[in-house]
């Protein structure tokens, strides 16, 4: 339960990353260049390396990534640099996440918490220190302990207030609007939805957001609210890279509502994605999860039993 819940919150909350595109491995020409140019200073080759495993890690090449990783990893030793030890465990962190081990992710955080008091107050280092508190919230979000997600998500508001990033900004009120929503807080992830609507964002991004309000809105039980969000969902998904996760969200709204005719028609839907090369492992894993989790549901209420014994043991197979 643990793994499937850390996996919906990457989903939601944590992938305003592109998904993988159709050139994924291969990394710009702009940071081949640099990296070929870094050969005298190993701290700047240290800091190129870092662009590129950034860039596999957001397009969902981690094996790609691990060698840069490793080689930051010998370099914050052998420099003996507290901004590349960070950095450092900041990729083992993400990592054990890959592999659904978070407890295992606590030494690290710690370690990093304590290095970052020696790093400057430079964009690179403030950008760092977000990533690595974006990281304690989503352990403690993890393990339902929201008011410490709560705490380390104000932290990061906190840097961003130096960065002055707008697009940092949306993203972290949209992470904050999840954490509203997980704590039953509707109301307030409405409000703060309807203040940051109009904010620059990617299409991406933006598809997100209207999740998070369909979610809300859907807890309120204010379905026609949600199926609106859930529209403006599918527009800004023009590419239908998500497709089949506003689908899972647009099912929780008939699950709810107990439309069992529609649910079925929305698994259905949902069960025509699986199988796309562009899904990740745990992508597919999820899809396939759902759609035979909402198959059970029909079954039931339906009371063809076999069937939904059937598609429940599926499911539960995939959440083992």
């Amino acid at each position: 339960l643990c793994s499937m819940k850390i996996l919906v919150f990457l989903l939601l909350l944590l992938s305003s990353a592109p998904n993988p595109r159709d050139d994924r491995g291969t990394v710009p020409d702009s940071l081949v260049l640099k990296l070929q140019k870094a050969t005298g200073d190993d701290f700047q080759r240290a800091r190129v390396m870092e662009e590129i495993a950034s860039f596999y890690i957001l397009h969902n090449e981690f094996d790609l990534a691990k060698p840069y990783a490793d080689e930051i990893e010998r370099l914050s030793s052998d420099l003996n640099n507290d901004y590349l030890k960070v950095l450092s465990c900041y990729y083992e962190v993400i990592y054990l996440n890959k592999e659904n081990d978070l407890q295992s992710t606590v030494p690290y955080l710690y370690k990093a918490r304590t290095l970052m008091d020696n790093l400057d107050d430079s964009e690179a280092s403030n950008r760092l220190r977000l990533k690595v508190f974006n990281e304690f919230a989503l352990f403690y979000y993890s393990y339902d302990m929201l008011p410490q997600a709560y705490e380390y998500l104000n932290l990061c508001f906190r840097i961003n207030d130096k960065l002055n990033s707008q697009g940092i900004d949306f993203n972290l009120n949209r992470r904050l609007m999840i954490l509203y929503d997980a704590m039953n807080k509707q109301r307030e992830c409405l409000e703060l939805g309807k203040k940051i609507s109009g904010h620059a964002a990617s299409d991406l991004d933006r598809t997100y957001y209207y999740m998070t309000m369909l979610d809300a809105y859907r807890e309120l039980g204010l379905a026609d609210s949600a199926r609106c969000y859930a529209d403006s969902a599918f527009l800004t998904d023009s590419q239908g890279k998500v497709n089949w996760l506003i689908r899972d969200r647009v099912g929780m709204v008939y699950l709810k509502n107990k439309e069992y005719d529609s649910l079925f028609r929305c698994s259905e839907l949902m069960a025509a994605t699986m199988g796309n090369p562009t899904l990740s492992v745990e992508d597919s894993l999820y899809l396939f999860y759902r759609v035979h989790y909402y198959q059970a549901e029909c079954y039931n209420a339906w009371a063809v039993y076999d069937s939904a014994l059937c598609c429940a043991d599926k499911a539960l197979e995939t959440v083992k």
